[in-house]
């Protein structure tokens, strides 16, 4: 398995949390010699947990395509396993039963073929009921119905922000406002990353930035997970809202210096820690 490197939203924020020694319990769909393959990967931490349901099919591969002399990278998507409305009910029934035990929900991703868009939005409302915070990173119709059921942190790009929007967002300001408008609905928070910009925290009566690191990233694949990640942890152990933010921001910075994707190693995260930096913003 060594040749190969974790793909999907909530399996990268998986390894990083076992890097960072923070127990976890990574759920989902899964099928066949790949779906294997990635719960060996993710259960070599000895924090991580893995509860999947299994479905006929192949887990999919994606492959990501690095150009190290143009500092470029491409991502090649194929399509995965398929779900049933059994498989569906399974997983819901396995979230229910590990809710009980838990204090951070993260939920990300595409869906698979034949899930439905809301499903997101039903888990979200579920984790609600039971007073646990939710962390949303999705894109497309995935994202729309789950942003709908206000998670208490919504991490979009600036291409989901935009879905959301529906409009384009050429400024920060454009930014912003949009964050803001997520924030009015419900939101708690949103982090909104902008690439190499770096990320704005949104929330009701702040407006952070938090300018990217200076480092010369081999790989950015993942990177989004890691800030995931470490905004969990943050929330796990019971820190200040802006200490998981930091930690993220070191983790994300960490899975940059790795050609693998949402590989990183627990040193470097101690190491850009320090570098990390929250600015206060006047208000949108």
């Amino acid at each position: 398995d060594s040749a190969w490197g974790m793909g999907g939203k909530d399996t990268d924020a998986t390894m990083v949390l076992g890097e960072l020694g923070e127990p976890a319990i990574a759920t989902g769909f899964a099928a066949g010699e790949t779906g294997q393959r990635m719960v060996r990967m993710l259960c070599s931490y000895p924090t991580n947990r893995c509860q999947f349901v299994w479905t006929e099919g192949e887990t999919r591969t994606n492959y990501v395509l690095v150009d190290t002399a143009q500092k470029a990278q491409s991502t090649i998507t194929v399509a995965g396993l398929r779900v049933t409305p059994i498989h569906i009910a399974e997983l819901e029934a396995v979230i229910d039963e590990e809710m009980a035990h838990t204090s951070c929900v993260i939920m990300g991703g595409s869906l698979p073929q034949d899930a439905p868009p809301e499903l997101y939005a039903r888990l979200i409302q579920k984790a609600k009921a039971r007073g646990l915070p939710t962390i949303l990173d999705a894109s497309g119709d995935a994202l729309k119905a789950g942003a709908s059921a206000l998670p208490t942190i919504l991490k979009p790009n600036r291409d989901e922000l935009e879905t959301l929007a529906g409009t384009t967002l050429r400024t920060d300001q454009e930014v912003l406002r949009a964050a803001q408008a997520l924030v009015q609905k419900g939101v708690q928070m949103v982090v909104a990353t902008v690439g190499q910009d770096g990320l704005w925290v949104v929330r009701p009566d702040t407006v952070l930035y938090a300018p990217p690191l200076p480092i010369s990233p081999l790989n950015t694949a993942g990177a989004g997970d890691a800030l995931v990640a470490g905004m969990a942890t943050g929330i796990a152990r019971g820190w200040p809202w802006s200490e998981g933010i930091r930690l993220g921001m070191a983790a994300a910075a960490a899975v940059c210096l790795t050609p693998g994707t949402a590989i990183c190693h627990r040193d470097d995260i101690e190491r850009l820690l320090p570098k990390v930096q929250l600015e206060t913003k006047g208000a949108v």
